[in-house]
């Protein structure tokens, strides 16, 4: 982000969301790799070296390097910079605009984006039309794609496969980070005789921290463990 001037400052402008029929997950991993935008994106093809995007995992972030056709960076309107932060939000940064992208798992085949732009103070209305015109395009195809291949996998017909080491590495590390973490929370909660953590609930203390309390509230979590399975709302 070091490439952008912030001295001038950015300035919030709206918000806009989109709805898509697609696991959070899928929707994170299709914004984490440019392997598809050869074919999918003409307008990002039309502007960078594909051949030299990658996305790199650095302290806990996925930072993408976009290396644009335009030798003369200091007018390129479509030079950006994009960082995923885990679990799933990421900031675009271009000279004339940034926004701050959260993708919201609202059920286990759908997810909402938000779309947080702020422009920045320098930017003519063209300029911020035209990068704004830009990534709604890109957005819209994106969706597409992830509707797509949610309704393959809704349908049974996807098959598993080995992702390019190259230019998969968002989609790996994602994945690898995911099960990481809910392995670990899993094995948290073993420890504990299986009673299930939720970060949101307090935590009891003081008099009402009974072990007769904690026996109920271990049966109770076990048998809402074992129903899982049939709980639509849980598959996600």
């Amino acid at each position: 982000m070091s490439q952008f001037n912030f001295s001038e400052g950015y300035t919030y402008d709206h918000t806009w969301e989109m709805d898509l029929d697609a696991n959070w997950k899928n929707v994170v991993e299709n914004y984490n790799e440019c392997y598809h935008c050869p074919t999918s994106h003409p307008l990002i093809a039309g502007v960078s070296d594909l051949s030299k995007y990658t996305v790199k995992p650095n302290k806990g972030c996925l930072e993408h390097t976009i290396i644009n056709k335009s030798a003369a960076e200091d007018e390129d309107e479509f030079r950006r910079s994009i960082t995923f932060f885990f679990p799933s939000t990421s900031v675009t940064v271009t000279q004339n605009f940034f926004y701050i992208q959260r993708m919201i798992c609202h059920g286990p085949t759908m997810t909402k984006i938000q779309n947080e732009v702020y422009r920045h103070n320098s930017a003519t209305d063209e300029q911020f039309d035209a990068i704004m015109a830009f990534y709604k395009q890109v957005l819209d195809e994106d969706k597409e794609l992830c509707n797509g291949s949610q309704r393959n996998l809704n349908a049974g017909v996807f098959t598993n496969g080995e992702l390019h080491p190259d230019k998969e590495g968002g989609p790996i590390y994602f994945q690898n980070t995911c099960r990481t973490e809910v392995m670990a929370h899993r094995a948290k909660e073993v420890e504990q005789g299986g009673k299930e953590i939720w970060p949101a609930t307090p935590k009891i203390k003081g008099p009402m921290d009974t072990e007769k309390l904690c026996e109920e509230e271990r049966f109770c979590s076990e048998l809402e463990a074992a129903a899982c399975k049939s709980r639509e709302e849980l598959a996600w």
